[in-house]
């Protein structure tokens, strides 16, 4: 399974002010590593999310970036030579999105 815009490079977005205050200023620890959090990138938050969140932080990043979105930058991120995404986590999120997609 691609990505249906595959060929977009999304990973420099910035997020917008809602997207901050929904998904990152509550949950700052999963930045722990970051300095100025309103500067994140939308594939950072998807992968800070996935890789360190929890089930209730990813259905809030369905609700708020939605499904097709969040599953486009996780298929682009883990399908890159190197990811941030342990085996078990990887393994979760393709079997989700196979399934929800």
């Amino acid at each position: 399974m691609t990505p249906s815009n595959s060929n977009l490079d999304h990973s420099t977005d910035s997020i917008t002010l809602s997207q901050y205050k929904r998904l990152v200023a509550p949950r700052p620890w999963l930045w722990w590593d970051t300095d100025d959090l309103t500067g994140l990138s939308l594939d950072s938050v998807v992968e800070g999310i996935l890789a360190r969140g929890d089930w209730p932080d990813f259905l809030e990043a369905l609700d708020e970036l939605g499904l097709d979105q969040v599953r486009e930058i996780f298929l682009r991120q883990v399908n890159r030579q190197r990811n941030n995404y342990r085996a078990q986590t990887r393994n979760l999120f393709q079997i989700y999105f196979e399934r929800h997609a």
